[in-house]
Protein backbone atom coordinates (compact mmCIF):
# COMPACT_ATOMS: atom_id res chain seq x y z
CA UNK A 1 0.00 0.00 0.00
CA UNK A 2 1.40 3.34 -1.02
CA UNK A 3 2.00 5.85 1.88
CA UNK A 4 3.06 9.42 2.14
CA UNK A 5 6.78 10.19 3.49
CA UNK A 6 6.31 13.37 5.29
CA UNK A 7 9.64 15.61 5.47
CA UNK A 8 9.91 19.24 6.80
CA UNK A 9 11.80 22.07 5.91
CA UNK A 10 14.71 23.51 7.43
CA UNK A 11 14.65 25.20 10.49
CA UNK A 12 11.21 22.82 11.24
CA UNK A 13 11.09 19.84 13.01
CA UNK A 14 8.59 16.85 12.23
CA UNK A 15 5.38 18.89 14.23
CA UNK A 16 5.23 21.00 11.15
CA UNK A 17 2.93 18.01 9.93
CA UNK A 18 1.05 17.65 13.16
CA UNK A 19 -2.36 18.90 11.57
CA UNK A 20 -2.03 17.16 8.50
CA UNK A 21 -4.62 14.55 7.55
CA UNK A 22 -5.67 12.74 4.94
CA UNK A 23 -8.52 9.77 5.96
CA UNK A 24 -7.87 6.67 5.21
CA UNK A 25 -3.91 7.47 4.03
CA UNK A 26 -0.97 6.09 5.90
CA UNK A 27 1.84 8.33 6.21
CA UNK A 28 4.88 8.64 8.07
CA UNK A 29 6.91 11.47 9.44
CA UNK A 30 10.62 11.96 8.67
CA UNK A 31 12.54 14.15 11.29
CA UNK A 32 15.97 15.59 9.75
CA UNK A 33 16.94 16.68 13.66
CA UNK A 34 17.27 20.54 13.44
CA UNK A 35 15.85 20.97 16.64
CA UNK A 36 16.72 17.35 18.18
CA UNK A 37 17.12 13.49 17.13
CA UNK A 38 16.79 13.10 13.71
CA UNK A 39 13.79 10.05 12.93
CA UNK A 40 14.29 8.54 9.34
CA UNK A 41 12.12 5.77 9.24
CA UNK A 42 12.53 2.57 6.44
CA UNK A 43 10.96 3.93 3.67
CA UNK A 44 9.40 1.72 0.67
CA UNK A 45 9.54 1.95 -3.13
CA UNK A 46 6.07 2.96 -3.05
CA UNK A 47 6.18 5.54 -0.87
CA UNK A 48 5.15 9.22 -2.18
CA UNK A 49 7.49 11.83 -0.91
CA UNK A 50 5.97 15.05 0.39
CA UNK A 51 8.66 17.88 1.40
CA UNK A 52 8.22 21.33 2.25
CA UNK A 53 10.77 23.40 1.36
CA UNK A 54 14.41 21.99 2.21
CA UNK A 55 12.49 18.66 2.68
CA UNK A 56 12.05 18.86 -0.60
CA UNK A 57 15.32 18.66 -1.46
CA UNK A 58 15.56 16.20 0.66
CA UNK A 59 13.40 13.42 -0.77
CA UNK A 60 15.24 14.20 -4.46
CA UNK A 61 18.41 13.37 -2.97
CA UNK A 62 17.51 9.92 -0.27
CA UNK A 63 14.90 8.22 -3.31
CA UNK A 64 13.64 6.19 -4.92
CA UNK A 65 10.22 7.10 -4.49
CA UNK A 66 6.49 6.07 -6.59
CA UNK A 67 6.55 10.14 -6.73
CA UNK A 68 7.47 13.80 -5.01
CA UNK A 69 5.40 16.74 -4.32
CA UNK A 70 6.60 19.63 -3.24
CA UNK A 71 5.33 22.24 -0.81
CA UNK A 72 6.64 25.84 -0.98
CA UNK A 73 9.43 24.78 -3.11
CA UNK A 74 11.88 26.92 -4.59
CA UNK A 75 15.02 27.19 -7.22
CA UNK A 76 17.09 28.20 -5.21
CA UNK A 77 18.01 29.48 -1.75
CA UNK A 78 20.33 32.28 -1.74
CA UNK A 79 20.35 35.62 -4.32
CA UNK A 80 22.85 35.91 -6.92
CA UNK A 81 23.59 37.69 -10.08
CA UNK A 82 21.70 35.45 -11.86
CA UNK A 83 18.77 34.89 -8.85
CA UNK A 84 18.25 38.06 -7.34
CA UNK A 85 14.68 36.55 -5.37
CA UNK A 86 16.64 34.61 -2.74
CA UNK A 87 17.71 34.80 0.77
CA UNK A 88 20.41 37.73 1.12
CA UNK A 89 24.51 35.92 1.78
CA UNK A 90 25.21 36.24 5.28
Amino acid sequence: MTRLALIHGWGFDASFWRSFRLPGVETVTVDLGFQGAPFLPNFRPDDIAVGHSLGFLWALRHGPWRAAISINGFPRFVAGCDFPFGVARR
